[in-house]
């Protein structure tokens, strides 16, 4: 038996980690909503090949079965492939948007082989943790966060490893007097050997406590003034973290974006950040008047 199907609809959308970057992979405070105006789902056809390489998706399921606590029907899976299964997908690639983590939320929903349920929320982590293993095949290491986003389709709040929250609507596209928005770096990011560099870096005791210490206010501050409503204090959250991001993970920025990063911080018009693991792809800013943006950056934004 899996996942009702009237729960949860066939196509799987992106996701937007507003807060908590890197931060939710040492089992910190991240929030992340759904993104439907990218997504996902299961096709059949005789002709058109996947972007995905699923059958190099089922030999690694196959290698991790005995990890997972909810088993994954590879068989019924790898006949579906042979008939003309793939996933069609909008989400750009390497966008820091959650790509791999709708295949693994389609591919968990419509072929596991028991009988799971994401509507208790003590049960979240196992299901969080075999989506982890799963979308790990594309990253090195997943939190899990991504494809969680992408099968519950709400916006999810991660507290800590083990406290998942799934929260109502929550109403930040209509914010009076914030705006958030999407600019696309000339990059791709590559999220696995991204995430390697960072857990590296976290060796480094320094840059460890600097990250911890700035994660702790500035993103779990942004989170509390989101869920209240308090706009001012959300955008001067948003813009310490742009600052932190700035100066100490400033590899994780391409130079097309890295100066507006600059001048958002000069200006005190806008601020930008990482959006997913960074390095290309998307990044998330945050204004109080879009006109007030550069005419140059305008021309490139998403609104959300």
């Amino acid at each position: 038996m899996h996942l009702s199907a009237d729960k949860i609809p066939i196509n799987y959308p992106a996701k937007l980690l507003l807060f908590g970057e890197y931060a939710v992979l040492m089992g910190m405070q991240a929030l992340a909503v759904p993104f439907t105006q990218f997504s996902g789902k299961f096709e059949y056809s005789e002709s058109k090949q996947s972007k995905y390489d699923l059958s190099r998706f089922i030999e690694y399921l196959e290698k991790i079965e005995k990890k997972l606590t909810n088993k994954i029907d590879t068989e019924r899976l790898s006949n579906d492939i042979a008939k003309g299964l793939y996933f069609e997908s909008g989400i750009p690639w390497n966008s820091g948007l959650g790509s791999s983590g709708a295949l693994v939320a389609a591919i968990y929903q419509e072929y596991t082989l028991s009988n799971i349920s994401w509507h208790e929320e003590f049960e979240l982590p196992e299901i969080k943790n075999d989506l982890g293993l799963m979308e790990s095949c594309f990253h090195g290491k997943s939190s899990g966060f991504d494809p969680l986003v992408a099968l519950i389709q709400k916006p999810l709040l991660i507290d800590s490893e083990n406290n998942i929250k799934i929260l109502p609507a929550i109403e930040y596209t209509n914010l009076p007097g914030i705006k958030f928005f999407l600019i696309k770096s000339k990059k791709s990011g590559k999220t696995g050997g991204l995430v390697g560099d960072f857990l590296s870096r976290l060796k480094e005791e320094d840059f460890a406590e600097r990250f911890r210490a700035a994660y702790y206010k500035y993103s779990n501050h942004a989170i509390k003034y989101l869920l209240s409503r308090d706009k001012e204090k959300l955008f001067e959250s948003f813009s310490k973290l742009s600052e932190f991001q700035f100066n100490q993970m400033s590899s994780l920025i391409p130079e097309d974006i890295s100066k507006y990063f600059s001048l958002g911080l000069s200006s005190g018009n806008f601020s930008l950040k990482i959006c997913g693991s960074g390095g290309g792809g998307y990044f998330l800013g945050i204004t109080r008047d879009i006109q007030s943006l550069p005419e140059q950056l305008k021309k490139g934004i998403v609104l959300i």
